[in-house]
């Protein structure tokens, strides 16, 4: 009995233990697999929800007319913003990170409460998503590259070794300034405005957001069906 007990005790903790380094984990990476969902979001309700408007064509003669032929390039650069995104998420620390999910959010959101010029909306927000992801992926090879310059390769180019060494200390700490104004405050900045502008020139026309948002899947369902 007691040798049941020991291990029944055993099997809880481990359990437990378990249970904490699952907890733990998932809040280490918290923010990869917030901007993984809103990219699945994004890709399977909002790039789909474009796709179908521009499949979309009125009936004629009270008979339903065949949707036209789209590209699926949107769902291609959608999923290709998500994926960039999930991975500067997971390589980058704060803010940065906290910042690309503040801007998945805003960018899904913004989207789903647009009453009307909603579809038109979609590239602009893709393209802000896109960028500033492949600003933050495009910068870590920049600055290897920048690190790893040899002061004495470029002696003969500065004069001496010193001066070498001083010039290569300035560009790399231009880069970094010119580098951290943009991901930190110039391109957030941009599209929280953008947004702003989006959401404030609604006025008191801004319906339920949760009913703008049932209104997008019954539009990508009816339409598929009749498709």
């Amino acid at each position: 009995m007691a040798e049941l007990e020991r291990q029944l005790t055993n099997a809880a903790v481990i359990f437990a233990n378990g249970l904490l380094v699952s907890f733990y984990y998932l809040l280490d990476h918290l923010a990869v697999v917030v901007v993984l969902a809103l990219a699945a979001v994004w890709v399977g309700l909002v790039e789909r929800g474009l796709m179908a408007a521009a499949a979309y064509t009125p009936p004629r003669g009270g008979r339903p007319s065949p949707a036209r032929p789209v590209s699926p390039m949107p769902l291609v650069l959608g999923g290709l913003a998500g994926l960039l995104s999930t991975v500067a998420v997971g390589i980058y620390p704060t803010p940065v990170r906290e910042l690309m999910v503040v801007m998945w959010t805003a960018g899904v959101g913004v989207i789903l409460v647009l009453p009307s010029h909603r579809w038109e909306s979609v590239p602009q927000v893709r393209l802000f998503l896109l960028g500033y992801a492949l600003l933050l992926l495009a910068f870590r090879p920049l600055a290897a590259w920048t690190q790893a310059a040899d002061p004495y390769a470029w002696a003969s180019v500065f004069g001496s070794t010193g001066e070498a060494q001083a010039a290569l200390a300035r560009g790399r700490s231009l880069t970094l300034t010119v580098f951290t104004w943009l991901a930190w405050f110039a391109v957030p900045g941009g599209f929280f405005a953008w947004t702003f502008q989006k959401v404030a020139a609604l006025g008191f026309s801004l319906a339920d957001p949760r009913a703008t948002a049932a209104e997008i899947v019954a539009q990508i369902r009816s339409r598929g069906a009749s498709s």
